[in-house]
């Protein structure tokens, strides 16, 4: 039995190759969520045969990480090395992303990958020297996909204030489109439709902010501060971010666990910000999420009815939850 591995930290070309396979296979193509496959299903998709075509493609996502997590409990044994004896036309693809390289880096290195011996694509946001000019290369080629026309320097601000998030500027990319039709778009314009701080808002302060990274939220609070953006817009923007991550969580204790439902039942269709928010739901204590807003909610009483040193005290008050 044949398998390919996609892993990476670019969420949007991982989901751009997912949708490649799944419009130009010629054969049914089955997406299944690794979180909640035992060993009998995973067993069972090497040897089940299509109705429709000559062979099924499987497209697992998280597995492999999941079993390398779970190596000492036994589960897993031998479970690789069983599915690639298979006799069977069928093909699995393990889809493993990352948030940074170095996740991604080690994860190959493990005994497990390596023994595996299967092509690996590896799709990361570019960093270092030469990146700036391989990200503007590909919004170029969006912009060109999207009918659009824009200026080195209406280019430029996107690849800054995305934090060279490729999910962010195709969202913005495509709102672009819409607007003009296709075409130029003068700066007044394009800047009232582009919403990147906000959205940057919602998943760099959040992400440092749980992982405790005190002087990397100081520093984008700063930023945010100098652009104008006030202390309850960022109350507002923090406490719609955490009652997505609590009703999350929620469904986790009512046993729905899978991507798809949990992007079904928020109403979140974005498969990025449904797995960001899901990775902080699993990640984050409750207690701790239920603390955090208590907090937020008593600032912004306070902001409203007492004077003070308002970004001073939320400064304070991100650094002290």
């Amino acid at each position: 039995m044949k398998f390919n591995i996609i892993c990476g930290t670019n969420n949007f070309l991982i989901e751009e190759e997912i949708s490649k396979i799944e419009k130009d296979s010629e054969f049914e193509v089955a997406k299944l969520d690794g979180s909640n496959l035992n060993r009998n299903d995973i067993l069972l998709i090497s040897s089940s045969s299509s109705m429709f075509s000559e062979k099924k493609i499987g497209i697992i996502q998280g597995f492999l990480q999941r079993i390398i997590a779970e190596e000492k409990s036994g589960d897993w044994d031998n479970i690789l090395p069983e599915l690639e004896q298979v006799d069977s036309p069928n093909e699995i693809v393990f889809v493993e992303q990352f948030d940074e390289e170095s996740g991604q880096k080690r994860f190959q290195k493990t005994n497990l990958i390596r023994d595996l011996n299967c092509p690996i694509d590896v799709l990361n946001t570019p960093k270092g020297k030469g990146s700036w000019a391989k990200i503007k290369e590909w919004i170029s080629e969006r912009e060109e996909y999207f009918g659009l026309k824009l200026s080195d320097s209406q280019k430029n601000f996107l690849l800054d204030e995305s934090n060279r998030n490729f999910d962010l500027i195709d969202n913005e990319l495509e709102k672009l489109s819409l607007f003009s039709g296709g075409g130029q778009l003068n700066n007044q314009d394009f800047n009232e439709l582009v919403s990147l701080s906000k959205i940057h808002i919602n998943f760099d302060l959040l992400d440092n902010f749980f992982g405790g990274n005190k002087k990397e939220v100081s520093k984008i609070l700063v930023g945010l501060f100098k652009d104008g953006v006030s202390v309850n817009e960022l109350i507002g923007l923090l406490n719609s971010e955490l009652h997505k991550i609590l009703e999350i969580q929620s469904l986790f204790n009512e046993g729905i666990n899978s991507q798809s439902q949990i992007s079904d039942k928020t109403g979140i269709k974005s498969e990025f910000y449904i797995n960001k928010l899901m990775k902080s739901a699993r990640q984050v204590d409750h207690k701790r999420l239920l603390r955090i807003q208590h907090d937020l909610l008593n600032f912004d009483i306070k902001s409203k009815t007492e004077s003070f040193n308002q970004i001073l005290e939320f400064e304070l008050l991100l650094s002290l939850t």
